[in-house]
């Protein structure tokens, strides 16, 4: 543990520290950060590194109420203190995985905003991992995932729900690419 003023720094913090970071997080001014910051770490987690945030879903998507806590609580505080993260080391796994999420940038469709496109990718994945949420037994199909989509968000369009889902495929968060399923 590291005391830097009155806060007590913890292992968590370090590694929430690390992770925000490199996945370039570093503020919850505004709704669109804060979109932003919920989706990453969704899909972070999503991708096998577990920090131990639970999402629910919610008007923009999944939602984890105790990640905004630990934000509003610390992110100023550890954004402040990125000296103190450089002896620390990510694993090589975390680092790929930190990757392929700021990867996801850059395949942003251009007429969408950075955190309308975190939202549709955080909420696609969130919609595939709990189909029973929306009443949907078994394994949930292409067309029925883009189907809820539109329904919840009809600010996406199909074409934008498709080209979601094949990033998704991409970097192996969905098994199925659209294309298997056709329009």
């Amino acid at each position: 543990m590291r005391i830097k003023g009155d806060t007590i720094m913890d292992r968590l913090d370090i590694v929430n520290g690390l992770v925000f970071q490199n996945l370039e997080i570093y503020s919850k001014d505004s709704l669109s950060d804060r979109i932003i910051l919920q989706k990453k770490i969704y899909l972070f987690q999503e991708m096998g590194a577990d920090l131990g945030y639970r999402y629910n879903w919610y008007l923009k998507g999944p939602y984890s109420p105790s990640l905004t806590t630990f934000v509003y609580d610390k992110l100023e505080y550890l954004q402040q203190s990125t000296d103190e993260f450089r002896s620390y080391k990510l694993t090589e796994n975390i680092e790929e995985i930190i990757q392929k999420i700021n990867s996801l940038s850059d395949k942003k469709p251009y007429d969408l905003g950075l955190d309308s496109w975190f939202e549709l990718l955080a909420s696609i994945k969130y919609i595939y991992e709990n189909p029973f949420l929306w009443n949907v037994e078994g394994d949930i199909k292409i067309k029925e995932l883009i189907e809820i989509i539109r329904r919840e968000k009809p600010q996406f369009t199909d074409e934008h729900c498709r080209e979601a889902i094949n990033v998704l495929t991409e970097i192996n968060l969905i098994r199925d690419k659209v294309e298997e399923y056709g329009q």
